[in-house]
């Protein structure tokens, strides 16, 4: 026979599941939004003191007027390589763009002419600047391959990307990127908007 009351017990029950489902839900994506918040916050904290260490060092070590289109004058291992400014600190955040972009001048070493001195390979740095003049000129969506060489000075152009980025393989442009966290747990919609706010943080602290 038909039992009204176990029915209404049972949708009692499942209507409990679903609110408790909905909760977890919901508890869910706060925590998800949350540490989304608080990478943003760690991020802009990070950007915010940088900003006010170069502007300091700049005022202490720098000159002024520096320009874009200045022409800076290298002595890489005895030979003479000349390039922009804007050239060689496109790769921003990196020591390529602190040590040239004019916040150091007045603290770099320099040889009897007045050129800035670099006791490296010059043939090697000769590689990194000519795919920066490459790089300069490459639309965004199609950046030219990181710089390479031979097996023979593979092991020295990689150190020099460590010195010059901070690292020996990922900071140029056309190599792999940052992994980031994928979230596929919630609705297509709303995993498209949480991934696309963790790639703007990874950009922003690029």
């Amino acid at each position: 026979p038909y039992d009204a009351g176990a029915k209404m017990d049972e949708l009692e029950r499942t209507t409990k599941r679903l609110k408790s489902t909905v909760d977890d839900h919901h508890t869910s994506l706060s925590a998800e939004i949350q540490k989304l918040e608080d990478e943003e916050k760690r991020i802009r904290d990070k950007l915010q003191n940088l900003e006010e260490k170069k502007q300091h060092y700049a005022n202490e070590y720098g000159i002024p007027n520096v320009k874009d289109d200045d022409v800076i004058e290298i002595n890489a291992g005895g030979k003479i390589i000349a390039a922009r400014r804007c050239t060689l600190c496109q790769l921003k955040g990196t020591r390529l763009e602190a040590l040239f972009c004019g916040r150091w001048e007045q603290k770099l070493q320099r040889d009897n002419n007045g050129r800035i001195l670099l006791d490296i390979n010059s043939d090697l740095f000769q590689v990194i600047v000519d795919w920066l003049n490459l790089l300069s000129i490459s639309p965004e969506d199609d950046p030219p391959q990181p710089p390479s060489v031979d097996e023979e000075h593979k092991y020295t152009l990689n150190h020099l990307k460590a010195l010059f980025t901070g690292r020996r393989h990922s900071s140029f442009p056309g190599s792999p990127a940052k992994i980031l966290p994928v979230v596929d747990r919630f609705g297509d919609d709303v995993n498209k908007a949480i991934n696309e706010r963790w790639t703007s943080l990874q950009e922003l602290e690029a």
